[in-house]
């Protein structure tokens, strides 16, 4: 049974009167009940220890989602009653555990990291947009570390500003743990050091489904390794590599290696600068020989009407989704325009080239015959 605490006057919990019906409703389900929402409130720390004494009667509990749980309150007050309600899990079997959207920072790892090092169930964590910044995040990769009794199928961890020092940190997780089926850690950052990090792990976790690194970092020779690297993750479902910067060439090498899965089904790859229109139809012919993809979503590469067209015309007869923001074929017939004058230029400029090479190596002759004759002298 799951049981979602209704927001009662406005969800500011000041005092047990507050409480007072989802303290009722616990106590009664206490048999039942094996997952626990209480999120989108404001707690105090009296009501939190309330809550607490109730929480821990809950004997069958699995799953916990305290999300954004803290609005308004003190950084002060946020640790107290974080560790009340993470002291009511302890000797549990807790498998999910979600705590985003509250503002803890690395100074609040105390109110959890009790929990993390005790566990033995734990396979589900979620600590999204929590302000761990580099050296939380870097803290919370040594508790994991620190703790031989658990394997972590998800992470989410996004927008945390991991930064390098965090992912690599979180990259010695993954390299241990070797259990990982979906981690999202987007938004974070993450640049060349710690992205190559990240992806140098990922190879040690074959079960991996489901990975979104987007809106971080991955280009040049870091690319490359992704793409290296991707080919061996053969049960990869879903893959969100938007606003990587990724540019033409390295985007068709890792779409090269997408082609050699067979499980893939979602692929996202918006904004990463893939402007060559050859690269935009190479990328989008292994996109159509990829028979379990069912999305692909690439907008913000501007991508032409009527390429977009012929790409969907071999389509016809599977279930698929392309979801794009291409432009009119007008513009594309500029766009052509624009490319033919650019190569005419770049035709001259080699013809150019030659004829002062040509020009140059002649010149250089009748220097060496001149300098022969005055030796003679």
């Amino acid at each position: 049974m799951k049981y979602t605490a209704e927001i009662i006057n406005t969800g500011k919990w000041e005092n047990s009167e507050d409480i007072e019906k989802i303290v009722s409703d616990l106590e009664k389900n206490s048999e039942k009940i094996t997952e626990l929402d209480l999120s989108k409130h404001s707690i105090s720390i009296k009501c939190s220890e309330i809550l607490s004494n109730s929480i821990a009667k809950l004997n069958n509990l699995s799953k916990v989602i305290y999300k954004d749980l803290f609005i308004s309150r003190t950084i002060e007050d946020l640790p107290i009653s974080l560790k009340h309600l993470m002291n009511a899990l302890l000797n549990k079997k807790i498998t999910f555990l979600d705590l985003s959207d509250n503002a803890f920072g690395p100074r609040t790892l105390h109110s959890y990291d009790f929990f993390l090092k005790d566990t033995d169930s734990l396979e589900y964590l979620e600590i999204e947009n929590c302000g761990l910044g580099p050296e939380g995040s870097e803290q919370l990769a040594e508790v994991l570390l620190s703790n031989d009794k658990i394997k972590l199928k998800k992470l989410k961890i996004n927008r945390n500003r991991l930064e390098n020092k965090g992912a690599t940190s979180m990259a010695k997780v993954f390299n241990k743990m070797k259990s990982f089926e979906h981690i999202e850690m987007f938004q974070n950052g993450i640049k060349k050091e710690g992205m190559l990090d990240v992806i140098n792990s990922l190879k040690e976790n074959v079960n991996l489904k489901e990975l979104r690194i987007n809106d971080n970092w991955l280009k040049d020779d870091v690319a490359k390794e992704f793409a290296n690297i991707i080919k061996s993750l053969t049960k990869l479902k879903i893959l969100d590599i938007s606003d990587l910067m990724i540019g033409n060439s390295k985007s068709i090498e890792i779409f090269k290696s997408l082609s050699q899965l067979s499980e893939i089904e979602e692929i996202y790859c918006n904004y990463n600068e893939i402007e060559k229109k050859n690269c935009q139809k190479e990328i989008l012919s292994l996109v159509s020989g990829m028979k379990s993809l069912k999305i692909i979503e690439i907008k913000g590469n501007g991508i032409k009407k009527n390429l977009v067209n012929n790409f969907i015309e071999q389509l016809k007869e599977k279930e698929f989704k392309y979801i794009g923001d291409e432009e009119e074929e007008e513009e594309e017939e500029e766009e052509d325009e624009d490319e033919k004058k650019e190569e005419v230029k770049k035709a001259e400029e080699k013809k150019d080239e030659k004829k002062n090479n040509k020009e140059d190596n002649i010149i250089n002759e009748i220097t060496d015959e001149i300098n022969k004759i005055n030796l003679n002298k």
